[in-house]
C-alpha cells in the first residue's frame, strides 16, 4: 500500500513538471516576440538603455558593477548552464549517457558543430579583418532550442532533450576555450588558478560526504563563479563545473529508505491521536524522521536540480 502510493506521487510530480516545462516554452515565445517588437519599434532606444543601465552588487567594500545585459549573459546564462550541467551529469550517472556509446553521438556532432561552420566561414574569408570572424559561427543557441523543445512536452522522446543538452554543454566549453585562447588579449592566471582552487574544494568536499546544497552554492558562485569572472574566461564554465562537482550519490539504498518508511509509518499509525486537528509531539518527531529519512535517500545533484527548474525555467 505504501508503495503504491509513493508510486502515485512520483507520477504526480512528473506530471507536474512536464506541464511546468510546456509553459516554459509559450513564455519563452511570448517574451521573443515581446523582445524583438521592442527592439525594432520606435522605443528600441528605451530597450536599448535598458540593457545597459548598470546594476551593482555590494557587499561591504567589496562591489561589482556591470550593465544589466552583462548580469544575463554571465550570471543567469551561468544558473542555466548549472542545471543543464546537472541534467547531464545524472544521464552520465544513469541514465542515456551512462555509456560511451551513447555519448559518442552528441559529443562528436557539437564538435562537428562547431568545426564545419568555422571552416565554412573560413573558406570564404580568407583575407583581411572578416578573417578574423571564423569564431561567431561556432557559436549555437542551445537554451533557445531547449526551451522550444519543451513546448512539445512528452510528445518528444528524452533521448532528444539529452542530445541536446549534450551539445550545449560541449558547445559552451568549446566556444569558452576559443574564447579564450584567440579571442581574449587579458586571461588573468592568478584568478584562473583562485578559479581551480575553489573548484577543488568543491570535489574535496563531495569526496568528503558534504551533502548541503548551501556549501556548494556559496563556493560555486562566490569562489569559482567570481574567479572565471575576474579571470577574463566566460563564468559560464563556473556553473558547468560546479555542477559536475555536486554529490550524485543518495546516503542511503532504496531497500534502506523503504524499511524505515514502513517501521515509521507503522509507528505513526499505532500512536493515540490527540483530539482536534493536531498531532501529538511523538508524531511530529515521526514526521521530522521521515523527512530526514527522504533527504537521506535523494541526492543533492536531483534536489538541487528539482529546486533550480522553476527559476531557471520562468526567470532565465
Amino acid at each position: 500500500m505504501l508503495e503504491k502510493k509513493t508510486y502515485r506521487g512520483i507520477q504526480t510530480v512528473f506530471s507536474v513538471t512536464s506541464k511546468g516545462l510546456n509553459n516554459t516554452g509559450i513564455l519563452l515565445l511570448i517574451t521573443v516576440i515581446i523582445a524583438m517588437v521592442w527592439a525594432n519599434s520606435p522605443w528600441q532606444e528605451m530597450y536599448r538603455s535598458l540593457m545597459k543601465m548598470d546594476i551593482s552588487f555590494a557587499v561591504g567594500s567589496f562591489e561589482i558593477t556591470e550593465p544589466l545585459l552583462l548580469w544575463i549573459n554571465d550570471g543567469l546564462m551561468a544558473l542555466f548552464f548549472l542545471q543543464v550541467g546537472l541534467e547531464l551529469k545524472r544521464e552520465i550517472l544513469g541514465g542515456k549517457l551512462s555509456t560511451p556509446q551513447n555519448a559518442v553521438l552528441p559529443i562528436g556532432a557539437a564538435i562537428g558543430g562547431m568545426v564545419f561552420p568555422a571552416l565554412l566561414y573560413f573558406l570564404f574569408n580568407t583575407t583581411g579583418e572578416a578573417s578574423q570572424g571564423w569564431g561567431i559561427p561556432m557559436a549555437t543557441d542551445i537554451a533557445f532550442s531547449l526551451g522550444i523543445l519543451a513546448l512539445f512536452g512528452k510528445r518528444l522522446p528524452i533521448a532528444l532533450r539529452v542530445f541536446l543538452v549534450t551539445l550545449a554543454v560541449v558547445d559552451d566549453l568549446g566556444g569558452v576555450l576559443v574564447i579564450a585562447l584567440f579571442y581574449t588579449s587579458g586571461i588573468s592566471i592568478m584568478d584562473l588558478f583562485h578559479g581551480l582552487l575553489f573548484f577543488g574544494l568543491l570535489i574535496i568536499g563531495n569526496y568528503a560526504g558534504i551533502r548541503k546544497t548551501w556549501f556548494y552554492a556559496i563556493i560555486g558562485i562566490g569562489g569559482v563563479w567570481l574567479a572565471f569572472f575576474f579571470s577574463g574566461i566566460h563564468p559560464t564554465i563556473a556553473g558547468i563545473l560546479t555542477a559536475f562537482a555536486i554529490p550524485g550519490r543518495v546516503k542511503i539504498k532504496e531497500d534502506t529508505f523503504l524499511k524505515r518508511l514502513s517501521n515509521l509509518h507503522t509507528r505513526f499509525i499505532k500512536i493515540k491521536p490527540v483530539k482536534g486537528t493536531l498531532i501529538s509531539n511523538e508524531q511530529l518527531e515521526i514526521l521530522e524522521e521521515i523527512k530526514n529519512t527522504s533527504s537521506e535517500a535523494e541526492t543533492p545533484l536531483q534536489k538541487l536540480e528539482k529546486s533550480l527548474n522553476p527559476i531557471v525555467s520562468f526567470v532565465v
